[in-house]
C-alpha cells in the first residue's frame, strides 16, 4: 500500500513520540503490598496510558549504499606465449581516486606486446609485396589468354593456311610442267631423265601439301585447344594465388590489428565517471598495487557511478511476504545524520544464501532496491544504512508501548495500574512497529501499564 511522503511522516511522526500527555511518572518512595498476579510498582518504571491511534505498519532493515552502474575493469591484454602472466602494473590512481570517461586509470608494461606488433609489421609487408605479385600475375595470365584467343591463334592458323596455299599452287604448276614435259618427249625435245626428275619434284611438293594440311588439321583439333587450356589454367592459378594471398594479407592485418589493440589495453581508462576502487582479493592473497604481475581476465578495478544509487536492503525470509514493490520507505544513512524517503522498486525473485561461518546456510534473504535521489548530496557506495519500510496504516487501534508487552509462561501480559499495585493482566495482541503494541483484548482505552525505563 502506498503513502504519500507528508503521511508517512506524520505517522513516523506520531510512531515515535512517546505519548508525553499521557505517560504519568509515579515515583512511589515505599513499595506497595502484592499479593498473588500482582507485584510492586517498581521506581524505574513509568506508566502510560492504553490509547487509541492509527498505527503504522512498518518492516526494518538494513543494507549497504550501490551503484546502478557498476562496472568491473578486467585486465584485457593476452598471456604472451610462454608467460604465465599477461604483464605487469607499471603506474596505478590511488584507490577512491574519482574519475571521469576517458581518463587513465592505469598503465601495464607493453614492451612485450609492441616488440610482437614490431614484428608483425615486417610480416604484413611481406604480405602486401606477395599480394601485389599476385595482382601482378593474374593480369599477365589474362592479358596472354587474351593475346591467344584474338591474336596468336589466329596468325598461326593464317600461317598454316599459307603453307597449304603455296604447296597446292607448287603442285598445279609442277603437274602442268610434267604434262607439258611428257609431250614434248614424244617430239624429242625432253629428255626421260628431265621426266623422272619433274615426277620426283611433282611427288614432293604433293608430300609437302599432304604435310601442311596434317599440321592444319593437328593445329585446329589439338595444339590450339591445348595452348587455350594451358592459358586459361595459369589464369586459374594466378586468381587461385591471388585469394590466398588476400586471405594471408587479411589474417597477417588482423594480427597486427590485433597486437595494437593489445598494446591499447595496456593503458587502461575510465569507460566512464565513477569512483575508483581497487579489486583486492584477501582471501586469494592478491592485492592491486603497481609492481604486480596479472593475467589475462583478471579483475582489477570496480567503477561505480556515484550519481546513480539505490540502497540494496536484505529482506530475510519471515518479512519479505509482507513488503511489495512501490512501498514507501525511508532510509538512515550512517554518517550523513538525515534520512532520505524513497520507494521499493524491486525485489529480486530469487534469495541470496548466507553462507557465513556463523550461519546453517539455510538462512535466506531477499533482495530490495530502493533507488535514491542525491539532491546534491554526497553519498559513497558501500555505506551501510537502516531501512523503514512503510506497509500499512491501522486506523484506530488500540496501542501501548512495546515496551509493556512482556512474555512470560507461553503468554503475552501487561502489568497494569491497579488499587494495591500492579496487576498482571494477559492481553491478545496484534500488529507492532517500532514503538507501538496493538492490544486486541485484555486492555481498556485509559488503563495504564508500566514500562520499565
Amino acid at each position: 500500500m502506498s503513502y504519500s511522503s507528508n503521511r508517512i511522516g506524520e505517522s513516523w511522526g506520531r510512531s515515535r513520540r512517546v505519548g508525553i500527555l499521557a505517560v504519568l511518572s509515579l515515583p512511589l518512595a515505599l513499595a506497595l503490598g502484592v499479593s498473588s498476579g500482582r507485584r510492586a510498582h517498581r521506581g524505574n518504571d513509568h506508566l502510560v496510558a492504553a490509547q487509541r491511534m492509527d498505527l503504522p505498519l512498518t518492516v526494518q532493515a538494513s543494507g549497504v549504499v550501490a551503484s546502478t552502474v557498476r562496472t568491473v575493469i578486467r585486465c584485457k591484454v593476452e598471456n604472451v606465449r610462454g608467460k604465465k602472466a599477461a604483464t605487469t602494473i607499471l603506474t596505478i590512481l590511488p584507490e577512491g581516486s574519482v574519475v571521469r570517461r576517458g581518463d587513465v586509470i592505469c598503465c601495464l608494461d607493453a614492451s612485450a606486446h609492441e616488440e610482437l606488433r614490431t614484428n608483425q609489421s615486417l610480416v604484413v609487408s611481406q604480405a602486401r609485396a606477395d599480394h601485389r605479385r599476385a595482382e601482378l600475375d593474374l593480369e599477365s595470365a589474362r592479358v596472354g589468354l587474351e593475346e591467344y584467343r584474338g591474336g596468336r591463334s589466329q596468325l598461326e592458323r593464317l600461317l598454316l593456311q599459307g603453307q597449304i596455299e603455296t604447296a597446292r599452287t607448287q603442285v598445279t604448276a609442277l603437274s602442268d610442267r610434267l604434262g607439258w614435259s611428257r609431250r614434248m618427249l614424244s617430239r624429242g625435245y625432253v629428255s626421260r631423265a628431265q621426266i623422272a626428275a619433274e615426277s620426283g619434284s611433282l611427288e614432293r611438293s604433293r608430300a609437302d601439301q599432304a604435310r601442311a594440311e596434317r599440321e592444319y588439321s593437328t593445329y585446329e583439333r589439338y595444339t590450339m585447344p591445348r595452348a587455350l587450356k594451358q592459358l586459361e589454367s595459369q589464369v586459374e592459378m594466378a586468381r587461385a594465388n591471388l585469394e590466398f594471398q588476400t586471405a594471408r594479407l587479411r589474417r597477417e592485418e588482423e594480427r597486427l590489428a590485433a597486437l595494437g589493440n593489445q598494446v591499447e589495453q595496456c593503458t587502461i581508462r575510465a569507460p566512464h565517471d565513477g569512483l575508483l576502487i581497487y579489486a583486492h582479493k584477501p582471501k586469494r592473497g592478491v592485492r592491486i598495487e603497481e609492481g604486480m604481475t596479472v593475467r589475462q581476465e583478471q579483475e582489477l578495478f570496480y567503477l561505480p557511478d556515484p550519481s546513480r544509487l539505490e540502497v540494496q536492503v536484505l529482506l530475510h525470509e519471515t518479512v519479505v511476504v509482507k513488503v511489495q514493490p512501490g512501498m514507501r520507505a525511508r532510509v538512515w544513512i550512517e554518517g550523513l545524520g538525515e534520512s532520505m524517503e524513497g520507494t521499493l522498486s524491486v525485489i529480486d525473485p530469487l534469495p541470496l544464501a548466507d553462507r557465513s561461518v556463523w550461519s546453517s546456510g539455510e538462512v535466506k534473504n531477499y533482495m530490495g532496491r530502493i533507488p535514491l535521489e542525491l539532491k546534491g548530496r554526497t553519498i559513497g557506495p558501500g555505506a551501510t544504512v537502516e531501512v523503514e519500510i512503510a506497509r500499512d496504516v491501522l486506523r484506530d487501534r488500540l496501542v501501548v508501548p512495546v515496551e509493556s508487552v512482556r512474555r512470560e509462561d507461553g503468554q503475552d501480559v501487561c502489568y497494569v495500574r491497579a488499587p494495591d499495585g500492579l496487576e498482571r493482566r494477559r492481553v491478545s495482541v496484534g500488529e507492532a512497529d517500532a514503538s507501538w503494541q496493538e492490544v486486541i483484548e485484555g486492555l481498556a482505552e485509559g488503563e495504564q501499564v508500566a514500562v520499565p525505563r
